[in-house]
């Protein structure tokens, strides 16, 4: 079991980290959340309302990857993930918002550590958010455990540089391990997201997400310089769509 057996606890370790490290936690939070999202029985979750919901999850673990990253793209990857106005009541759709705002929050975390590298209270704020959040999505999934012990093993490596003994930690020590403990998702998250990926119509922006996602899943290592240019395009795409075409994620209101 986690040596952070309460939310005060994980507060105060993500306190006693730089910035750039605390974004890397909410970033790797929030992409263990994202599966959830598949537990609205209605799928909404298309076209530019995916592509916001993985681009923000893309722009905080970018930043808490390498840390090389404009503000506006970070705040942009952030807005774009809209949440319901209307309220529903079922479990499903309940979770699929909580999963929606802890990816929201993750990059708010981005942007706010892009914005201002030393207002550590400010990302500290947004990344609690996101952990709070995907709590309610991975009680939903029935892995709370198995998500706090995920949360806790990145604190550890954060915090004692576990990989590199006596060393500095290095976010790539993280960001390239697998996302949950020995690989394996838990057993009904890993159910969502084969739900999420089925309910998708899989044209080829749905499949490259699908890749990326998979890829952060088994802790793959990355190009920089792809990963930044994935971002910027995606930045452009939204910027063109006409503002009609934005859809707020999961929810249509009436």
């Amino acid at each position: 079991m986690s040596e952070f057996k309460t939310h005060e606890d994980t507060v105060a370790c993500l306190q006693t980290f730089q910035p750039q490290a605390a974004v890397l936690i909410a970033a790797r939070t929030a992409l263990r959340a994202l599966p959830v999202l598949a537990a609205d029985c209605e799928p909404y979750y298309r076209g530019s309302a995916l592509s916001s919901v993985f681009h923000a999850a893309a722009a905080s673990w970018f930043v808490g990857t390498w840390a090389e990253l404009e503000f506006k793209t970070a705040d942009a990857a952030a807005d774009a993930v809209s949440l319901a106005t209307d309220e529903k009541s079922w479990a499903g759709a309940l979770a699929s918002r909580n999963a929606a705002l802890a990816v929201r929050t993750a990059a708010r975390a981005a942007a706010c550590a892009t914005a201002d590298p030393a207002d550590r209270k400010a990302v500290v704020g947004c990344a609690v958010d996101t952990l709070s959040a995907a709590v309610r999505c991975t009680g939903f999934a029935a892995c709370p455990d198995h998500a706090l012990i995920a949360l806790g093993n990145d604190l550890k490596i954060a915090r004692s540089g576990v990989v590199r003994p006596n060393q500095n930690f290095q976010p790539l020590d993280l960001s390239q391990r697998p996302l949950w403990p020995g690989g394996r998702m838990p057993e009904l998250m890993g159910e969502l997201w084969n739900k999420f990926k089925r309910d998708l119509s899989r044209d080829q922006d749905e499949e490259d997400w699908i890749a990326w996602y998979e890829a952060r899943l088994a802790g793959t290592p990355a190009d920089m310089k792809l990963e930044k240019d994935r971002l910027h395009g995606e930045q452009q795409q939204d910027s063109d769509r006409p503002d009609e075409e934005v859809q707020s994620f999961g929810y249509h209101t009436t």
